[in-house]
This record gives structure tokens, C-alpha cells and sequence, in this order.
């Protein structure tokens, strides 16, 4: 029997697929009724956001690292590296299963563990817990192991990993000028460094589509406080001299980092997608109020809210 709908029936958005082999449509539902309530009540806030006030500035704001591109060869990278470092100073003591825990790595699988450290955390926040771990060595054997600059240097011989990275969809650009064409900003924000965001973006087409963009070496504090996408809203504020708030954003990420941080900053949505680490459930319980397959599904989303709040502003009209 199909699950109830998770968001209310003018929000779904694979009504001509319904199939229970076909998890593209499936991953839209979840049978808990306060996830049903808590979306029904955000996409009737959304869309009266947009019926009673025309003008006020929308935002989507996209996660890059796991949503926008696919990150796991890069971190395969990294986590191969600074293990062999790791194991080159610890010798004989047999600890990379812990070291891998420290940082969310699943070695069966050679993949992140979902929503783990490595794959939603800053660089400075990652490369914090590779020092982190040797030093709970040192306090344990009273040794000194290694310094904090030694593992950042670890991690500077590998360059900007993610401006490597391949982006998760053919068309980025085609997907980011739709959304704008419906009246939306496009941003990005991101735990990634800024050198690597720049390159990926550029590598990707989209740095001169991308209109904001806020990086994880740019913010006081990173995913999944409220920081980053305050930042953010403050940043294009200042710029476009018109007020955003998170409130007017569609924040769509792959991880609870994601969603986390738009519960936090209290955002207008939260769309997780399932292309990155993060589970369906992982992300429905930090705060995403939908789940869609891949980034390539925004634009329709969009185009469903911007219809519902032109037929509420009509029957206003008539009324």
C-alpha cells in the first residue's frame, strides 16, 4: 500500500510515476504524521510568503559538495592520505578503525559514513579532528606524536580537492538560469574552501550564473548553525540594497549539516537531495521538509510554489 504524502498533494511532484519500484517517487513520502504536518505547514507558509508580498526577494540557496557535485572521489583522496600520514606516525599501533570512526569513514565500503564529519564539516573542522584524534594519543601514552601544523600541512599537499570534483547533473547551468528565469536568486553556500568553490564553480559553468556564493573559510562558524546562511542573507542584503532574510530561502542540501543549518536559521524551505551522503530519513529529521532525487527537480518545485501563490492571490482577487 502507498505511504501517505508527505507534503500536501499540490506538492507532489512525480504524480505520473507512481510505481514502488521507483525510488525517485517513493523518496518523497515517509509515513510519520508530524513530518507530513511540519511540511504542509512550511509549503502553505512558503507560498503565502509569495502570494502576499510579490516583490520579496527569493533565494535558493544550494549546498555544492554532494548536491551540486559529487565529492566522493575527493574525499576517497583525502581520507586515503591522511590515513597513510596517521599510520606513518602512530608505526606499529594499529588504530586506523578508530581513526576512521574519528572521522566518518566507512573503510568496508571505502565511501562516507552518511552525514559524517568529512563529508559536511569545513576543512579547518576536519583537519581539527585528525589532530584531535592524535592528540587523545598523546594525552593516553604521554608522548608527543605530531603538531597542529603538521596535519594541516598533511592536508595542504593536497591542494583544492574539490575544484576537481564533476558536477552531479549534465546541465548545472540550464537548472540555475530556470530557477532564475522564475524570479529566484541563485546561491551558493558551501563548507568548501573558497579557492576550491571558485575552481569547481568555473569547472562547472555556473560562475557566471552563480550570483552569491559564501564559503566555509568565510564564517564564524560553520554548518549546521544558523551562521552560514545569516551570512549569506546579510551579504546579499548589502548588495542589492533590498532585505533577505532566511526566511525567503529554499535551502537544498544532501546532508544534516544542511538541513540542520536551515532549521537553525529558521529558512522559508528545506529541500534534501539524495545524490550526496545523507540519508532520507537523516535529512528529514534535521529539518529538510522534502525529499527529491537530485537538484534537477528545483525548478519544478519552484514553478509549483509560484503557481500556488498566483492562484491563492486570484481567488483573493475574486473574493
Amino acid at each position: 500500500m502507498m505511504k501517505q504524502p508527505l507534503i500536501p498533494k499540490e506538492l507532489v511532484l512525480f504524480e505520473g510515476s507512481q510505481s514502488d519500484n521507483d525510488p525517485s517517487f517513493l523518496c518523497l513520502y515517509e509515513n510519520k504524521m508530524v513530518q507530513e504536518e511540519s511540511a504542509q505547514a512550511a509549503a502553505a507558509a512558503f507560498v503565502k510568503r509569495l502570494r502576499d508580498s510579490p516583490t520579496t526577494p527569493k533565494m535558493v540557496v544550494f549546498d555544492k559538495d554532494g548536491t551540486l557535485g559529487d565529492c566522493t572521489a575527493s574525499l576517497r583522496r583525502w581520507v586515503h592520505h591522511m590515513t597513510a600520514k596517521v599510520e606513518s606516525v602512530l608505526k606499529h599501533k594499529n588504530l586506523t578503525k578508530q581513526f576512521h570512526t574519528q572521522i566518518g569513514w566507512d573503510a568496508a565500503r571505502d565511501n562516507v559514513v552518511p552525514s559524517a564529519p568529512v563529508a559536511a564539516g569545513t576543512w579547518d573542522d576536519i583537519v581539527g579532528l585528525v589532530y584531535s584524534f592524535l592528540m587523545d594519543l598523546e594525552n593516553e601514552w604521554n608522548v608527543t606524536i605530531i603538531t597542529k601544523e603538521l596535519t594541516l600541512q598533511w592536508h595542504e599537499e593536497l591542494g583544492d580537492l574539490h575544484g576537481q570534483d564533476t558536477p552531479l547533473m549534465d546541465d548545472l547551468p540550464g537548472m540555475m538560469r530556470a530557477c532564475q528565469e522564475l524570479g529566484y536568486t541563485v546561491a551558493i553556500c558551501t563548507s568548501d574552501d573558497r579557492n576550491g568553490t571558485d575552481k569547481a564553480m568555473k569547472g562547472w559553468g555556473i560562475d557566471n550564473v552563480v550570483q552569491f556564493s559564501i564559503c566555509g573559510n568565510e564564517v564564524s562558524q560553520g554548518k549546521p548553525s544558523a551562521v552560514p546562511l545569516q551570512t549569506l542573507c546579510q551579504q546579499v542584503s548589502a548588495e542589492t540594497a533590498t532585505t533577505i532574510l532566511p526566511q525567503h530561502c529554499i535551502v537544498v542540501g544532501d546532508t544534516s549539516s544542511d538541513t540542520g543549518m536551515a532549521r537553525a536559521a529558521n529558512a522559508g524551505f528545506c529541500v534534501g537531495v539524495l545524490t550526496g551522503s545523507g540519508t532520507t530519513s537523516q535529512l528529514l529529521d534535521t529539518g529538510a521538509h522534502l525529499i527529491l532525487p537530485d537538484v534537477g527537480h528545483v525548478p519544478e518545485l519552484l514553478e509549483t510554489f509560484q503557481r500556488l501563490a498566483d492562484e491563492a492571490r486570484q481567488q483573493q482577487v475574486h473574493q
